[in-house]
């Protein structure tokens, strides 16, 4: 994902990174591709999970660690080429389980700090209002549960 976001000009990267202060302790990278992207083939990038937040990559240093790892990008039927009936058809066996696809909101909870501190994400991003959320109703289940984050 490093090598990818760093091809172009800042204006035409197809790959993003932001890296946000978790608790004054720890650096976080979350990264986010343009949604053309997944549905290229082959896949371009190295994951095609939407929701992806590392430890920093700094020069000279040990690769970066995966801190959260949300699942692969999934599309509706006839979007892209693996969705199609006839590939569905002759590339996957049943039984099947379907469900509908609807919006909503990817939360990822991680451990990090050795168990010290709990992160909490919301997609591609931290600290906006999905986020904040998450950390309330983790907050209540752990209470609920006699629990702490660490």
């Amino acid at each position: 994902m490093q090598e990818l976001s760093t091809v172009l000009p800042s204006s035409e990267r197809a790959i993003r990174q932001t890296t946000h202060n978790f608790q004054d302790q720890l650096n976080v990278t979350s990264w986010k591709a343009l949604d053309h992207l997944y549905k290229e083939v082959p896949c371009p990038l190295p994951t095609q999970a939407q929701g992806f937040f590392t430890s920093p990559f700094e020069e000279g240093s040990a690769e970066p660690t995966i801190l959260a790892c949300g699942y692969n990008k999934f599309f509706n039927i006839n979007e892209v080429p693996w969705t199609c009936w006839e590939w569905v058809e002759e590339n996957t066996q049943g039984p099947y389980e379907m469900t509908v696809k609807e919006d909503g909101s990817l939360i990822l909870a991680s451990g990090v700090n050795d168990g010290k501190g709990l992160l909490m994400t919301s997609k591609n991003a931290m600290n906006l209002a999905h986020s904040e959320t998450a950390y309330i109703w983790m907050d209540k289940h752990l209470k609920e549960a006699g629990k702490t984050c660490e």
